[in-house]
């Protein structure tokens, strides 16, 4: 199977089909569309359908007659009194980041990208995820997009750890030796952060 050692280069057993018998094309052509599908399905679809039901959601939930002293009160006396399948999408968030969910998302595609298209580089890999977790700390860290001090501050901190972390895995990338103690404090930080919350 040609395609077998371009796909897998690493490896070198016939992964495309149980039967080695059969050349690559008769099987491919069932693996392409199905990639099509899912990669427009998840890249565009996902964020898609988040968008859609944020904002179908506000919508519904502003013209809901609440009391409360200013407008984020109201808004949290909706979101409360909203029993939807979309309210964890935004109940968490500032009336005026509801949409924040979606930056997120689109954040987790770049980072996934260049496990794609930068594979063959790993410093390159590297520092592109080390830049894009850069850029979303400090749009959380002045943003501060939740209801709350203390989920602004722990969405934050877990960012921050996240960037401590691709900065080691830059440093290992350009072949710099770290103490093997550093990678266990930074893996016992990644773990501990979220629990902390």
């Amino acid at each position: 199977c040609s395609c077998a050692s371009e796909l897998c280069p690493e490896r070198t057993e016939k992964r495309l089909t149980h039967d080695i018998s059969r050349p690559c094309n008769d099987v491919i052509q069932f693996y392409v569309p199905v990639s099509i599908v899912m990669g427009l399905g998840i890249c565009i679809g996902v964020p898609a359908i988040y968008i859609w039901l944020i904002h179908y959601h506000k919508n519904y939930i502003q013209q809901l007659a609440v009391m409360g002293q200013n407008r984020e009160e109201r808004w949290q006396h909706r979101v409360d009194t909203s029993h939807n399948k979309a309210v964890s999408l935004y109940s968490i968030l500032d009336i005026k980041w509801v949409y924040f969910k979606i930056g997120v998302l689109v954040i987790n595609f770049l980072v996934i990208l260049p496990s794609i298209f930068l594979s063959w580089h790993p410093p390159g890999w590297a520092i592109f995820i080390l830049g894009i977790l850069a850029v979303y700390f400090f749009l959380s860290a002045i943003a501060q997009p939740y209801i709350t001090r203390k989920m602004d501050l722990f969405s934050t901190s877990c960012v921050l750890a996240l960037c401590f972390f691709a900065l080691l895995v830059v440093l290992v990338a350009w072949g710099v030796n770290l103490p093997s103690d550093l990678l266990r404090i930074t893996l016992v930080i990644l773990v501990l952060t979220p629990i902390a919350g």
